[in-house]
């Protein structure tokens, strides 16, 4: 159980300033070990409504400590420091969330096409091309052109974990193209296409949940 140490919060904004500015490995050490369980434990209890395990947390955190040392020069010293980065980690949670409703809008399409019979292949083709034109024109309503560079580059991140065939089908998948297309292309049938585009949704919700 994380517990404050306010003597020590005092101080914190002033280390975190010689850890980054001047190297220094000793206040790098008393910044880690205090910030990490304190994030650690905010980031939890925020999570707790959504189920997040402990372990979803430590990585948040580990990952706002990350990017708070890329942009240490933006901090402000006269400041306390736990704010600032409850701040970006507050942030982080909010990009993995959107990210999170993307994909699940974008998979609801696969799944809604999969429930439709096989042999309708003309329903198919209408309903995949109309969902991809809601789902565009719902992007360009609701993000500006940063935040939809910042989303692609998680999913890309994610997407580029997975094995080799499905990083390319998915890839293909989401840059629009009909699942006829992508079976000519990599020389699969339809039900192939479409299991391993499912294959690849489990592991792509595992890896960023």
């Amino acid at each position: 159980m994380f517990v404050r140490n306010e003597e020590l919060e005092m101080c914190l904004g002033v280390l975190f300033v010689r850890a980054t500015k001047y190297d220094d490995t000793a206040a790098m050490e008393a910044v880690m070990d205090y910030c990490l369980p304190a994030l650690t434990e905010c980031v939890s209890r925020w999570c707790d409504k959504k189920g997040r395990s402990r372990g979803f947390a430590e990585i948040v955190a580990s990952v706002t400590l990350m990017k708070a040392l890329a942009k240490a020069d933006s901090f402000d010293s006269e400041k306390p420091l736990m704010p600032w980065l409850k701040m970006i980690a507050r942030r982080e949670l909010i990009d993995l969330h959107r990210v999170e409703e993307r994909l699940d809008r974008r998979f609801n399409s696969l799944d809604r096409m999969t429930q439709l019979p096989s042999h309708d292949e003309n329903e198919l083709t209408k309903l995949h091309g109309r969902e991809i034109a809601e789902a565009g024109d719902e992007l360009v309503r609701r993000e500006d052109e940063a935040e939809r560079e910042r989303t692609k580059q998680v999913l890309r991140n994610a997407i580029l974990s997975l094995p080799a065939l499905k990083c390319k089908l998915i890839e293909a998948y989401c840059a629009e193209k009909s699942i006829g297309a992508i079976a000519v292309e990599f020389k699969l049938t339809r039900s192939q296409v479409h299991k391993i585009l499912f294959d690849a949704k489990a592991q792509l919700r595992r890896r960023i949940a």
